[in-house]
């Protein structure tokens, strides 16, 4: 399958999240694609939604304690590091 996407305006992450799954991706898919950045305190809420007639999938993160912010090389590195797929 392939999907072009115009986010020329931007688009959140969580959106973009929903989104995926709603078109077919496997929530114990992104689930494991979580576990594999080593982000141990972090769970996902999904859950189907409607608002004023518009269905789709609600996601948030709730994570176990302090948050921590971090920078886009800290994240990269997470990225790079994770025995991820990519197929």
């Amino acid at each position: 399958m392939i999907a072009y996407l115009d986010c020329s305006t931007g688009v959140s992450g969580d959106k973009m999240l929903g989104a995926l799954l709603d078109a077919g991706f496997g929530e114990e898919e992104l689930r494991g694609c979580i576990g594999a950045l080593g982000i141990d305190d972090a769970r996902l809420l999904i859950e189907r939604t409607s608002s004023h007639g518009v269905q789709g999938v609600r996601i948030r993160v709730d994570t176990a304690g302090d948050e921590h912010a971090r920078t886009w090389a800290e994240i990269d590195d997470m990225i790079a590091r994770a025995p991820l797929s990519h197929d």
